[in-house]
C-alpha cells in the first residue's frame, strides 16, 4: 500500500446497512485514533474507536513501511450468558443499544416466551 496518498478505510458490519470512513492521512508517521457511528436496521447508533498505527520495517526511509495496522474496537461489549432475554439501553436513552434484536433474545433463552424482556440500564 502507498503510505504517501490519503486513502479512506470503509467499515462495515453484518447487520449494520450504513458504512462508515476513515480518512487515512498521507504520510501517517504516528498513531492516531478516529472514533465512527454505524447505525444498525432500526437506525440506533454503534460508535467504535478505529486505532490507525503505522508498521515499522527495517526498509524504506524513516523506518516506515508501505503498511499500517488498523485495530477496531468498542469501548464497551455485553455479552449475556445469563440465559434471561435482556435488552440493554444506556442511560439517558430512550431506544436499545445497537445490534440487538428482542425477538431473537427472547427466542434463545432457554425455549421460554415472554412478551416483554427485562432491561438493564448501563451508566457509562
Amino acid at each position: 500500500m502507498n503510505t504517501s496518498r490519503q486513502m479512506a478505510l470503509t467499515l462495515s458490519l453484518d447487520q449494520f446497512p450504513n458504512a462508515a470512513d476513515v480518512i487515512l492521512p498521507a504520510n501517517c508517521s504516528s498513531t492516531f485514533e478516529a472514533r465512527v457511528r454505524l447505525t444498525d436496521a432500526q437506525d440506533r447508533p454503534l460508535f467504535l474507536q478505529v486505532r490507525v498505527a503505522p508498521v515499522v520495517s527495517g526498509a524504506g526511509a524513516g523506518g516506515v513501511g508501505g503498511a499500517v495496522r488498523v485495530t477496531v474496537y468498542a469501548p464497551i461489549w455485553l455479552v449475556n450468558k445469563t440465559g434471561l432475554p435482556l435488552v440493554f439501553r444506556q442511560e439517558g436513552y430512550t431506544i436499545e443499544a445497537a445490534g440487538q434484536d428482542v425477538e431473537h433474545e427472547v427466542k434463545n433463552c432457554m425455549g421460554k416466551r415472554r412478551d416483554v424482556p427485562p432491561k438493564v440500564d448501563l451508566f457509562h
